[in-house]
């Protein structure tokens, strides 16, 4: 299979009406599945050197996406860790119409059998039905019959589930509970009723006893979802509300500082993962900048580091391929982060220096507690320790003997220095940003 290189050389762009766009083709290979023979992507700007500067970062990007579209289209198996809630909904219909459609035929059985009369049957039928459901509950959904209902599923339906993971004891449940249904409606029929007395409604028509319309999971993977607006997109907006009047000039105004902010996060970024520290973090970058020069020394503060550490960002750059291209990306011990179907290539990007960083201060917090050094707490990137003051002194200077060592492990050789904060009694450790709250919670413990 062909997968697109998100490598650019150096992209054309065109001006079309007052704005500026670059095309991107789709490879031959792809075009048939996708329909497609290219994308026209806008560069959301006016200004040629603007859009030169945007074009190859969104020609990346929409490679990126073409090639994800791409795969979810071709007939990959798609790896599934936990089922969401309408996955569940779709293969639990799916299966309890595949359980219904292959019941057997209960007059044929009855005319079969040593029963006198249907009731007798009908009887005997609920006591077998029993035994069935207590079998299954004893071996927790998990029996050769449910299995091979739950292979059949992943097979249709181009997914899989791997062994032992949260989604396949998900889908064995649900075969075991739709295979139940399927069961007390037979009985509820052979009972002259269309449908048992509490049927699961996510699975059964509760009127007719008959599956419910479904789209199976395999067509929901199948469909492109839908792209997350961009933060620009989303102010776009916000400046059209008609029940909020702004002079164009307020409006461009707006636009040229939510540019630079943008341009910090990363206009991609989903708006539900901005959290608070993010924020901080933007607004200190800016009001260290001047005044009337602040989107302009932004951009030039962020084009200088790249050009700087140029080194760096060749290897980010690699890295965040490689992870898009995977759709995963991991630490040096095997902690393993699966992408979602949008990833946010700022957190993808940032991954291998705070997950890295949490697998030295884990090591180190395991070297701390076999040395039986009192471990309080890590913070953050620190760990609070606390011991005798006879006996501090070597603590701490242990302590710093371990972190280094535990960067060393991680980063193959290279270490990191650590610093000392010490606080002897009657001090303690205090954090001005969380003053306020220490002060709340000790006029209610005194």
């Amino acid at each position: 299979m062909n997968i697109m290189n998100p490598r650019v050389s150096v992209p054309k762009i065109f001006l079309r009406g007052n704005r500026w766009y670059i095309r991107v083709q789709v490879p031959k290979s792809m075009q048939e599945r996708l329909k497609r023979k290219e994308y026209w992507v806008s560069l959301r700007t006016s200004d040629r050197v603007e859009a030169l500067q945007y074009a190859t970062a969104a020609t990346q990007k929409k490679r990126r996406e073409i090639s994800a579209v791409y795969r979810r289209l071709s007939d990959i198996k798609e790896t599934l860790h936990e089922l969401d809630k309408d996955q569940q909904i779709a293969l639990g219909r799916e299966a309890y119409a595949a359980h219904i459609s292959c019941g057997a035929d209960l007059i044929a059985e009855f005319e079969g059998s040593a029963c006198e009369t249907l009731k007798e049957f009908t009887d005997a039928r609920s006591e077998a039905v029993d035994g069935v459901v207590a079998r299954l509950l004893l071996a927790r959904s998990d029996t050769p019959h449910m299995r091979i209902m739950a292979y059949k599923l992943m097979e249709d339906n181009g997914i899989r589930l791997l062994e032992g993971s949260v989604a396949l004891n998900q889908l064995l449940g649900i075969c075991a509970d739709t295979f139940i249904e399927a069961k007390r409606n037979e009985l509820a029929k052979l009972r002259g009723h269309a449908v048992h007395d509490a049927p699961n409604p996510h699975y059964v028509n509760t009127v007719t006893g008959g599956p419910k319309d479904y789209i199976s999971l395999a067509d929901q993977l199948a469909t492109p979802p839908e792209p997350t607006p961009s933060l620009t997109e989303l102010m776009e907006v916000f400046l059209a509300n008609p029940n909020k009047l702004r002079a164009a000039k307020t409006k461009k105004s707006i636009r040229g500082y939510l540019r630079v902010v943008f341009h910090i996060l990363g206009d991609d970024t989903p708006i539900e993962e901005i959290t608070e520290e993010d924020c901080e973090n933007v607004r200190d970058l800016i009001a260290k900048l001047r005044g009337g020069r602040a989107a302009v020394e932004a951009q030039d503060l962020l084009m200088l580091h790249r050009r700087t550490y140029h080194q760096f960002w060749s290897w980010s750059d690699q890295m965040l391929e490689t992870a898009l291209i995977r759709g995963w990306i991991e630490t040096v011990f095997g902690w393993r982060c699966h992408l979602p179907v949008h990833p946010n290539e700022r957190s993808i990007r940032n991954f291998p220096m705070q997950a890295n960083g949490a697998e030295m201060l884990r090591l180190a917090c395991i070297y701390a507690t076999e040395a039986e050094i009192e471990v309080c707490a890590p913070v953050h990137d620190a760990v609070l320790i606390h011991g005798p003051l006879g006996r501090l002194d070597d603590d701490i200077a242990h302590m710093q003997e371990m972190m280094v060592e535990a960067s060393r492990v991680v980063l193959g050789g290279f270490t990191i220095q650590a610093g000392v904060e010490r606080f002897d009694y009657p001090d303690r450790f205090t954090d001005d940003r969380g003053a306020r709250m220490w002060s709340h919670v000790e006029k209610w413990t005194v």
